[in-house]
């Protein structure tokens, strides 16, 4: 068993690297955030060229086993990949408001779909189900309202938001953790 003065050293460790990880994560977040046009574009940019190399692994890979009975699907697969990959890295303005289009129909459905079902199924926090299907439902109207002209930051705004809720959590991790110190198991306080 380890003894309570390197639990509290590894613990001191976690939380200087949580903590300085959060702050650079909500740092990057909100530079994300500030250039969402450029943010937007560079999301659509890497999808294509994942997709194109995707493709490109799945054609490489169904010629050298041609002997099974779907590599014709996945060839079908790889090339659609390709296609798709290069259709969205010649045209990325037309694809960023297609996904941008997207997002509102999903945001529309699911907050609808919460909104009506949470109170008729009834199950336990039903009514903090039905507030997050409102406001899905909210922001996908909105969105739609805004479409397409939001479409060229608003993708990269939900990027920024996402690193800088993770690292919003990252800086607040180690204080919410439950510190059990040494081998007898007594807390012990920050």
């Amino acid at each position: 068993m380890e003894n309570t003065s390197a639990y509290r050293t590894r613990y001191s460790t976690f939380k200087n690297w949580s903590l300085i990880l959060g702050i650079l994560m909500v740092l990057l977040g909100l530079m994300t955030i500030a250039i969402s046009p450029v943010t937007t574009l560079f999301s659509i940019a890497f999808l294509g060229i994942v997709l194109i190399i995707r493709g490109g692994f799945d054609i490489v890979h169904t010629l050298t086993i041609r002997y099974q009975k779907e590599s014709n699907w996945n060839l079908f697969n790889g090339i659609l990949s390709v296609v798709i990959g290069v259709l969205i890295l010649s045209r990325p303005a037309i694809t960023v408001g297609i996904i941008t289009f997207l997002i509102s129909v999903y945001l529309i459905s699911s907050g609808l779909f919460r909104t009506i079902a949470s109170p008729i199924e009834r199950q336990s926090q039903w009514g903090v189900t039905m507030l997050g299907g409102i406001i899905s439902l909210l922001l996908g109207i909105w969105v739609i309202a805004g479409w397409p002209e939001i479409s060229f930051w608003l993708i990269g705004i939900f990027v920024g938001v996402e690193i800088l809720i993770q690292g919003m959590v990252l800086i607040v991790m180690p204080y919410t953790m439950k510190q059990v110190g040494g081998p007898s198991g007594q807390a012990f306080s920050h």
